[in-house]
């Protein structure tokens, strides 16, 4: 856990590494933009690296896809509890190493218009 620290400490907020703003808040230029026609998003899925990590790199979920519609469905906290029991079931970082044993995470899910799946 200790290399990893270090070896997060090395690239955080430098060119090539990654960027967080909480520790940094000028690193906040380095944000990732994107733009879709509004009449092709139904809503969006806002997540902490606390979330996307157990996206990305555990497999928590297969793919955003999966978020999305966990969340639509069963709520938000559904999703948060998953990534909770993944972390939970290896607390001390074997099948993920990472430099912490829990990140804290937060999810919000915005709807645009009404969602297919609930008209009747």
């Amino acid at each position: 856990m200790q290399r990893i620290q270090q070896e997060e400490t090395r690239r955080r907020n430098r060119a090539g590494g990654y960027w967080i703003a909480e520790a940094d808040p000028g690193a906040a230029v380095q944000g990732l933009r994107r733009s879709w026609p509004a009449h092709a998003l139904t809503g969006a899925v806002l997540a902490t690296d606390g979330v996307s990590r157990d996206v990305d790199l555990h497999g928590t979920f297969p793919a955003w896809r999966a978020v999305a519609d966990c969340a639509i469905e069963r709520g938000p906290d559904a999703v948060l509890d998953a990534i909770r029991r993944d972390e939970a079931g290896d607390a001390e970082g074997r099948r993920w190493p990472r430099s912490k044993a829990s990140d804290g995470q937060a999810l919000i899910v915005v709807r645009f218009g009404p969602d297919p799946r609930s008209a009747v």
